[in-house]
């Protein structure tokens, strides 16, 4: 399965959840997926790629002016901890995580699109995938890809309206819809992942205890 709307495709395909938000700032959204205000940290995806993996055995020489003690007193250490990026593209900020569902809770959706709009995407190692769309703190549409016959939310259809989804999931072999449905609905709304995100210094944090 190939995620072509999200950067280093081999990465995101052992699992991901992205959060999309319009029209508040990277820092802003992730305190809301934190629910309280954070200081993040400027990292690049090696850098918290190595964060995660090492923890705070980390290579310093990976870590540029970055120091331990500063990553240590943010947190960024926290065992179980969801370690999440964000940035922007157009209006849109977004926040990912690799390799975890933290960002896949509907009460994390609903809380970042309070006063705005917010889309989640997710797919789990095992190619597990959900698609959710909220406004104003509420969710309106909710599905699973592979089985689109079974939307949810408390307007199953507003997702469709905005974006026409369906056809592209039903045009191609069904294992394939999620990449194709992601594909609709980014390019409709406008929100997409850069691939420059992997080498950028983008604000990070880390949730403990969130696996």
């Amino acid at each position: 399965m190939s995620v072509a709307y999200l950067p280093n495709d081999r990465l995101y395909e052992n699992g991901h959840c992205v959060i999309f938000a319009r029209g508040i700032s990277p820092v802003e959204l992730l305190s809301r997926v934190a629910d309280f205000p954070v200081v993040p940290i400027p990292l690049s995806r090696i850098q918290a790629e190595a964060i995660s993996v090492m923890g705070e055995d980390v290579d310093e020489d990976l870590l540029g002016n970055v120091s331990v003690e500063a990553l240590r007193g943010s947190g960024m250490f926290a065992e179980d901890g969801a370690l999440l990026r964000a940035g922007t593209y157009a209006d849109w900020s977004f926040v990912t995580e690799v390799g975890g569902a933290f960002l896949g809770s509907q009460e994390i959706l609903e809380r970042v699109s309070v006063g705005t709009a917010a889309l989640s995407v997710s797919l789990s190692i095992n190619e597990a995938a959900w698609i959710s769309y909220a406004e104003l703190g509420v969710t309106l549409t909710s599905f699973d890809p592979l089985q689109p016959e079974h939307v949810y939310g408390t307007q199953p259809g507003k997702l469709e309206e905005l974006t026409g989804y369906r056809h592209a999931i039903h045009t191609g072999a069904r294992e394939d819809a999620y990449d194709r449905a992601l594909r609709v609905i980014q390019e409709r709304l406008g929100c997409t992942v850069p691939q420059e995100m992997d080498a950028d210094l983008l604000p990070a944090i880390r949730i403990a205890g969130a696996y």
